[in-house]
C-alpha cells in the first residue's frame, strides 16, 4: 500500500492508514507460532515445510528478495500453495513427506493459483508499472501476460486429464 501498487485502499489517505504493519506481524507471528507447535508434535520434517513455507512468504515481498518486484513471485505462490502447502499438510497428518499421487494433485492447485495470480497481475499493470513492480505480466506485457494465464490453464487441464487417465 505505501508503494501505492494496491488499489483496493485507493480511496484512503496514506498517512491515515496505518494498521497494515501491525496487522501483518501479527498474523505472520501467530502462523509461527502454529507452524512451531504443530512441527514440535509431528516432527522435524514439518518443521521444514513450515519454515520453507515462512521464508518464501517473507522472501515474496521483504527486502532485499522481494520475488515479487523480480518477476518471481508468481512462481514463489505457485510452489507455495501447490507442493509446499499440500505436500506439507500431508505430511502433517502423519503420513511420509514424498508421495507422487500427493505431489501430481499438488501441482493442479499449484497451476491453478498460478493462472490466478497472472490473472489479476493483468488490470494491475498501469499500476505495478509505475510504482515498479516489475512482475511477470510486466515484465512481459499484459496481452502475453493473458496469453502466458491461457496457457497455464491449459497445463492444468491437460494435469488433471493426464491423472484421471493415470490413476
Amino acid at each position: 500500500f505505501l508503494k501505492g501498487g494496491d488499489r483496493v485502499f485507493a480511496g484512503l489517505q496514506r498517512s491515515k492508514v496505518r494498521w497494515h504493519l501491525p496487522v501483518g506481524l501479527t498474523g505472520m507471528s501467530l502462523a509461527l507460532l502454529i507452524g512451531l507447535i504443530l512441527s514440535l508434535l509431528r516432527g522435524p520434517v514439518v518443521m521444514g515445510f513450515s519454515a520453507f513455507g515462512g521464508l518464501l512468504a517473507l522472501a515474496y515481498l521483504c527486502p532485499p528478495v522481494r520475488l515479487s518486484y523480480r518477476g518471481a513471485g508468481e512462481l514463489a505462490i505457485a510452489i507455495g500453495y501447490g507442493p509446499g502447502l499440500i505436500m506439507g499438510g500431508y505430511c502433517l497428518h502423519g503420513k511420509d513427506w514424498w508421495n507422487g499421487n500427493v505431489l501430481w494433485a499438488s501441482l493442479l492447485i499449484g497451476l491453478a493459483v498460478l493462472a490466478i495470480a497472472l490473472a489479476n497481475e493483468v488490470p494491475d499493470y498501469y499500476g505495478d508499472r509505475l510504482v515498479g513492480k516489475k512482475n511477470l505480466v510486466v515484465r512481459i506485457g499484459r496481452r502475453r501476460g493473458a496469453i502466458l494465464c491461457a496457457m497455464v490453464l491449459s497445463v492444468w487441464f491437460l494435469t488433471l486429464l493426464l491423472g484421471l487417465v493415470i490413476g
